[in-house]
């Protein structure tokens, strides 16, 4: 659960840590109910993977599971994806609600150092997702903080993070909240139905940024731009242990 970032700041999880090891009787009372709290504030249900919680109902289907690992899988993925996609979609919700983001203006391209009108609408759209921290005095200006902002937009859109804003990312940046939703939700229900617990080391291919991501110990130890199939002639979906390199 820690490794997935299910529980960052879970109370309960510190307190049962605390007890491992503890055989009395009243330590191991009290890790069960430790744990069963958190179980009970974190399970996500499998019906509604968005529902608030916390899930008493989760108690009764663990102690009817006959396969822990299944209902872990289940009730807690191990993928901190997942965990990461929901919380974001929480935001995304909010954003939603209040009206979304202005589109940019169809136009050449821009980039750093120019000044232009429509500089402005893309800083009002970063500054609407997060993207952005703060607006500028000079707002007409493509400047430092704003290229910092678009290169992370570019990289999380699956863009050449180039710094220009060409009419691939002003298509990116124009896609409705709404769709940017929509998305998020279907992505979460596909995760979960992954249930992808790869540890601490692993190589992963996105076919959809069309990038690989070689992770080690955790955290993510470089990353390649790559080349991978089209509609017509798919790249195939393979999920293996590596036991040689060619």
């Amino acid at each position: 659960l820690q490794r997935s970032g299910a529980l960052p700041h879970s109370a309960d999880v510190a307190a049962a840590s605390a007890r491992r090891g503890d055989a009395t009787i009243a330590s191991l009372a009290e890790l069960e109910l430790l744990l069963s709290s958190a179980l009970i504030r974190t399970a996500v249900d499998p019906e509604d993977l968005l529902a608030p919680g916390p899930r008493p109902r989760v108690l009764d289907v663990a102690a009817d599971s006959d396969d822990d690992e299944q209902f872990l899988q289940q009730w807690l993925p191990p993928d901190p994806t997942f965990w990461r996609l929901r919380a974001a979609i929480d935001g995304y919700r909010v954003l939603v609600d209040r009206g979304g983001w202005p589109s940019v203006s169809a136009g050449p391209k821009l980039e750093p150092g120019m000044r232009d009108g429509r500089i402005i609408q893309v800083r009002q759209r970063l500054l609407a997702a997060g993207d952005l921290a703060a607006d500028s005095t000079e707002p007409d200006l493509y400047d430092d903080a704003l290229l910092v902002a678009i290169k992370r937009f570019q990289a999380r859109h699956g863009l050449a993070p180039d710094g220009i804003i060409g009419f691939g990312t002003i298509d990116a940046l124009n896609v409705p909240a709404e769709a940017r939703l929509a998305s998020m939700i279907f992505n979460l229900h596909r995760l979960h139905a992954q249930a992808r617990d790869w540890g601490d080391n692993y190589v992963m291919v996105n076919l959809a940024a069309a990038q690989l991501k070689l992770v080690q110990g955790g955290t993510i130890a470089v990353s390649y731009n790559v080349i991978v199939g089209r509609r017509d002639r798919p790249s195939p979906e393979v999920h293996s242990a590596i036991n040689r390199l060619e």
